[in-house]
């Protein structure tokens, strides 16, 4: 008795590019000649094309084929090379200053660092760029350009790679916007000091502002909201600044520079 034939599996479909939209498209293994797509409904004829094109449709390469180059050498990364080269010691003491101010505005309100000086100055500047743009930005700008400028900073240290000098930038920002909020909530009492580069009487920004508006009555609610961002924006800064640091450490090589 003669030994029993193994059935022959069935033949395995292939799967051909289409010409027009490069998709995938299943086809019988001994099929030959133009291959019918049915995601654009078109037949045109199949070209050897590499298992790796892009389908519009986010189709991926089929899992059964193997890979046909080697994957790339992983490089490292712009931020490890840049931690690599800097030095942790001259950034830790001022990592401890920025988590001091940032405390100390948490806890005390009505607290002053040293940033307000440059905050006021550049309020007042504002003011005077914003003259020509009408009564209203004129009030505004003084806020608007304090705030603007050390977002610019860490814009700019952002494109610089200075991934430290952000964290920097990012508790100047909540410095101002602590500032801010300070000056909000005295809308109404007006008791705050006042400043003006004019020769005229000072107003208070904040009490026209809301005034014209209606939300005089509301200035201390906005002037937590604010506060409650400046807070965000210290912690956020500090994290960040002490994610730095730590970097460095893990990354510092013997020729690490300032």
């Amino acid at each position: 008795m003669g030994a029993l034939r193994q059935p022959q599996p069935a033949p395995r479909p292939r799967l051909q590019p289409c010409e027009r939209c490069r998709a995938w498209v299943r086809t019988e293994a001994e099929a030959t000649g133009p291959v019918w797509c049915p995601a654009c409904e078109d037949s045109a004829p199949s070209r050897t094309s590499s298992p790796f094109s892009a389908s519009p449709y986010g189709t991926s390469p089929p899992v059964d084929r193997p890979f046909q180059e080697p994957l790339p050498r992983i490089q490292p990364s712009a931020w490890q090379h840049w931690c690599e080269h800097h030095s942790p010691w001259p950034r830790l003491p001022v990592l401890v200053l920025l988590f001091y101010w940032a405390v100390r505005s948490i806890l005390d309100p009505q607290y002053y660092s040293v940033f307000d000086g440059i905050n006021l100055g550049i309020h007042e500047i504002g003011h005077v760029v914003f003259t020509g743009a009408g009564e209203l930005m004129h009030f505004l700008g003084g806020t608007l350009l304090q705030c603007a400028a050390p977002v610019a900073a860490g814009v700019m240290l952002w494109r610089q790679h200075d991934w430290f000098g952000m964290a920097f930038a990012g508790t100047w920002l909540g410095t101002n916007l602590h500032g801010v909020a300070i000056y909000m909530g005295d809308a109404r009492a007006q008791s705050l000091p006042l400043v003006s580069l004019g020769t005229g009487e000072a107003m208070h920004d904040w009490a026209y502002l809301l005034g014209r508006f209606g939300l005089l009555q509301q200035d201390r609610f906005l002037a937590g909201c604010v506060r409650a961002m400046a807070i965000t924006m210290f912690l956020a800064a500090v994290v960040w600044g002490a994610w730095v640091v730590w970097n460095l450490f893990r990354y510092r090589s013997e020729g690490s520079r300032f």
